[in-house]
């Protein structure tokens, strides 16, 4: 657990980001792993009842294309997250609605 001060919790931090960032020792690996694709996508065909569930992470992203062209493609319903609505279209007729208490019943 880590605690901070309430001053520090209200204080005001700069809005800039850095278009780059360079840390020692963090160099992610942004390839796409085909074999781990290949298992997930064997692993779903197995599935008897798969489902999506789609948060904000679909939207900070700016994905919402291609996941509902992999919701069409693979025919799995999609439920979301609050922060995760509109990662397909409401209307779309593979979307179940929210999950939690704030999806249907």
């Amino acid at each position: 657990m880590v605690d901070l001060p309430k001053d520090v919790q209200k204080a005001y931090g700069s809005d800039y980001y850095p278009t780059e960032i360079s840390i020692r020792g963090y160099k992610p690996d942004t390839s796409v792993p085909i074999g781990q694709i290949d298992k997930a996508l064997k692993l779903l065909n197995k599935a008897q009842r798969p489902i999506f569930l789609a948060g904000g992470g679909v939207k900070i992203s700016h994905v919402q294309k291609e996941m509902t062209e992999l919701v069409e493609l693979t025919h799995v319903p999609v439920v979301t997250t609050i922060m995760g609505k509109g990662a397909i279209p409401t209307t779309h007729e593979l979307y179940i609605g929210n999950i939690g208490i704030h999806g249907s019943v």
